[in-house]
């Protein structure tokens, strides 16, 4: 990251200040859980077990929730909504770090249709899936185009271009000047470790798709090795391939000191 100027923050009370902290805890809760076994292979059968959060008990429902029905939804309500955008009252999250693992393409973020898929490998990949094989003319009736046909834009790039279009044609058809509405949007975008500098690149190439470089904020999702048992001892396993933990990890993350910054 060198190559960048950016600004860090964190909050002041962080559920752990490090991910070296972080760690620590997983090892003790693992240690905690996994006392009782011998190895890996013997606990394979009581995972549920094993994963249920032993103080699901003290969570209370949810409060000051809106439920956004449909049906009952009024015009005043997407017009309080539409000003909330507007206003730059939205803070919007994107989770950019997420790896299609099954289809072994990498970041999705990064996946070009144009480039990655083709209609043999689409089937090839859903039939997989699905463990049936499937038609191609199945596959050939559920889209407008063939993947040749599109331009060469890569997911992320379609989801921030039309994320920024929609915000625009919202911004004109109530009246708004959309330049000045763009830049008042707020958003935190999730990267991993092995693919941020090439996606920060592609927010600085498309001058950050209309939107204010100082209202982008980054945070890199760290990746980690497993947890190993031997003779009823939990370790760090580095022998282990890296992996992301769970989307909860992520709001953890966002309380530890320095993960969040922008150019």
């Amino acid at each position: 990251m060198n190559q960048y100027k950016f600004s860090q923050f964190s909050f002041n009370f962080p559920l752990f200040p490090d991910s070296t902290s972080y760690l620590d805890d997983c090892l003790d809760l693992a240690g905690s859980k996994l006392m009782d076994y011998n190895s890996i292979s013997e606990f394979e059968n009581d995972l549920s077990k094993v994963n249920t959060y032993e103080n699901l008990h003290e969570i209370s429902e949810p409060k000051n929730l809106v439920d956004f029905d449909a049906k009952t939804l009024k015009k005043s309500d997407y017009i309080k909504t539409w000003k909330c955008i507007l206003d730059g009252k939205l803070f919007a999250e994107h989770t950019a770090a997420g790896e299609a693992t099954r289809l072994n393409l990498g970041t999705k973020y990064l996946i070009n249709i144009q480039k990655d898929l083709s209609f043999d490998k689409i089937v090839e990949m859903i039939s997989q899936e699905r463990g049936v094989m499937i038609p191609e003319k199945s596959i050939r009736a559920q889209v407008s185009c063939k993947p040749s046909d599109l331009l060469p834009l890569s997911l992320g790039v379609r989801h921030m271009l039309q994320y920024s279009f929609d915000i625009y044609n919202l911004s004109k058809s109530l009246g708004y000047d959309p330049e000045k509405v763009l830049l008042k949007q707020k958003m935190l975008i999730i990267l991993n470790e092995d693919t941020a500098d090439i996606i920060i690149n592609e927010f600085i190439k498309h001058k950050f798709y209309g939107f204010a470089r100082y209202n982008i904020m980054f945070m890199i999702q760290k990746s980690y090795h497993g947890i190993n048992l031997k003779n009823k001892e939990v370790f760090y396993d580095r022998s282990s391939p890296k992996r992301l933990h769970n989307h909860g990890h992520i709001a953890i993350e966002q309380t530890m000191h320095n993960q969040i910054f922008y150019i």
